[in-house]
């Protein structure tokens, strides 16, 4: 799975399984058209993305 997470709260915005044809790259550009800003990304051990994202208010 790959998920987009609020770093600071910790909410899961978006999700969308990993296998699914440019899953990052598309809820990357999500977050960044919805006001956030892209902070780190990782793949965990399990195979999961979680891609950290903020809004400065």
């Amino acid at each position: 799975m790959v998920y987009v997470v609020e770093k600071t709260t910790g909410k899961i915005l978006y999700r969308a399984d990993a296998w699914e044809l440019g899953a990052p790259e598309r809820l990357a550009a999500k977050a960044v058209a919805d006001g956030y800003t892209l902070l780190e990304q990782f793949i965990t051990p399990m195979g999961d993305m979680f891609i950290y994202v903020t809004k400065e208010v």
